[in-house]
């Protein structure tokens, strides 16, 4: 990744996986600290993770809370979503002009 910060407009990455699964995220050569949401399969929020910054290996893993489908990566403190809460794909495509495939 290489930036310590996002471009304006920019609030986060969403990962879309073709199956629900166990996933595990890193950091190396991420210069800035992120939060991660992790969606279950029915798109509800299980849980987050605070990622550090890792500039050289060995960088440590961040496994998800259980089976996810979509993992939200955000920078550091932005939001406080909680957990329970549903992945809105309405408001995510009218964010992003209908670019957003689901």
């Amino acid at each position: 990744m290489e930036v310590d910060t996002l471009p304006d407009g920019i609030d986060g990455m969403l990962f879309v996986f073709e199956d629900p699964g166990s996933r595990s995220f890193w950091m190396l050569n991420t210069l800035m600290p992120l939060d991660i949401w992790w969606f279950s399969p029915e798109a509800t929020l299980l849980g987050s993770t605070f990622m550090e910054p890792c500039e050289s290996q060995p960088c440590p893993d961040y496994p998800s809370p259980g089976r996810v489908l979509w993992a939200l990566e955000t920078p550091a403190g932005l939001f406080d979503f909680e957990i329970g809460s549903l992945l809105d794909f309405e408001a995510l495509e009218a964010k992003w002009s209908g670019s957003l495939q689901v």
